[in-house]
């Protein structure tokens, strides 16, 4: 193998890991887009309403709770009969949950209908 074919492909090679991981970062900035925590002492799950015969659920982060951020953060509900739905939580929400008050949000309108998310930290 000549010297230059070698260094090209032992370079792509060893950028493969950075190619890997800047693809597993979704640059959606605070949205709460990844698999849900389902370790209860770090995140909860909250289910909605059902509407058209289904309903979803949002698994929030205690430390956004117990440390609310400056900025907006979208939830994605799970999956069910083949839609997602978003809730946007503001900061003024997280705060409202560390005091323990219970917050309703609705989601964004998928498939022809939303849903109602009744918040409370357990």
């Amino acid at each position: 193998m000549e010297r230059r074919s070698f260094i090209l492909k032992a370079g792509a090679l060893f950028s493969l890991p950075l190619i890997i991981t800047e693809i597993g970062c979704d640059g959606y900035g605070d949205s709460d887009t990844t698999a849900p925590d389902t370790d209860t002492d770090t995140s909860f799950s909250i289910t909605s309403t059902s509407d058209s015969g289904h309903s979803h659920s949002v698994t929030i982060s205690r430390s956004r709770v117990d440390n609310p951020p400056s900025s907006d953060v979208i939830l994605t509900s799970t999956n069910n009969s083949g839609h997602i739905h978003n809730i946007t939580l503001t900061q003024s929400d997280y705060e409202s949950l560390m005091n323990g008050e219970t917050i309703i949000k609705t989601s964004t309108n998928n498939s022809g209908h939303t849903h109602t998310f009744s918040i409370k930290v357990p």
